[in-house]
C-alpha cells in the first residue's frame, strides 16, 4: 500500500519485555562509538546497520521479534545537552521514503520530549554533520506561525513520526541520548494507520 499523503499521528508507545537490558547494551554502545559523548554538543549521530550489528544482538532480536529487522538500515543517536536547543526539522522531505523512527531512550531522557509543531517547512536543508546526505532534512521557516501540537516524554519507546516538524526538547543540561532506528523500504504496511 502506498499512501496518499503523510501520516498525521504522532506517536505509538510500544512496550519491550527486557527494556533495561536493551537500552545498557544500546548505552554500551553509544561510548564505544562516541566515547567523549557527555561533553559532545547536541547533534544526530548516524550509523549504519554494518557498524551497529555486532554491537546490538538484543536490540536486533527487538526488531527480529517485530518483524522489521530485514528492513533496519541503521539507527541515529539523538543528542541533546548543556540546555542548547535542537532546530524544529522533518527528517526528510520524502516521507514516503523516510517517515518513522523506532525511539528507544538510553541516557538521561527523564525530563526530555519529543515535541511535534504544527509549522512551515522552510526551502533551507540541514547540512550538519551526521545527517544522511541526500535525506532531504529541512528546518522550520521561523519567519511563520510555530504551534506546539504534542509532546512525548522520552522515558518509554515509542514509533515516532519524522514527517512533521518536530524537535527534541530537554528541561535539563546533561547528555540525552535516544537510539532512533530508520528502515527501508519504509513500514508504511505496519505504522500507517
Amino acid at each position: 500500500m502506498i499512501p496518499d499523503e503523510n501520516p498525521k499521528w504522532l506517536y505509538k508507545l510500544i512496550e519491550i519485555e527486557n527494556l533495561v537490558e536493551v537500552q545498557e547494551e544500546l548505552k554500551a554502545a553509544l561510548y564505544k562509538l562516541h566515547p567523549k559523548f557527555d561533553n559532545a554538543l547536541p547533534k544526530y549521530f548516524y550509523h549504519s546497520k554494518d557498524q551497529l550489528e555486532s554491537m546490538v544482538p538484543k536490540y536486533m532480536a527487538y526488531m527480529d521479534l517485530l518483524g522489521v529487522l530485514s528492513r533496519w538500515r541503521g539507527s541515529a543517536i539523538i543528542s541533546t545537552n548543556y540546555g542548547l536547543k535542537f532546530p524544529v526539522h522533518i527528517d526528510s522531505e520524502n516521507w514516503l521514503d523516510i517517515c518513522y523512527g523506532l525511539n528507544i531512550p538510553v541516557l538521561n531522557c527523564e525530563g526530555t520530549y519529543t515535541v511535534w509543531y504544527d509549522a512551515t517547512v522552510s526551502d533551507i536543508y540541514v547540512n550538519s554533520p551526521g545527517v544522511p546526505q541526500g535525506g532531504g532534512t529541512k528546518i522550520i521557516d521561523i519567519t511563520k506561525p510555530i504551534t506546539e501540537i504534542g509532546r512525548l516524554e522520552m522515558v518509554q519507546p515509542a514509533w515516532v513520526n519524522v514527517s512533521l516538524p518536530h524537535a527534541p526538547l530537554s528541561t535539563h543540561k546533561k547528555p540525552r541520548a535516544v537510539f532512533s532506528a530508520r528502515f527501508e523500504p519504509e513500514l508504511h504496511d505496519i505504522l500507517y494507520k
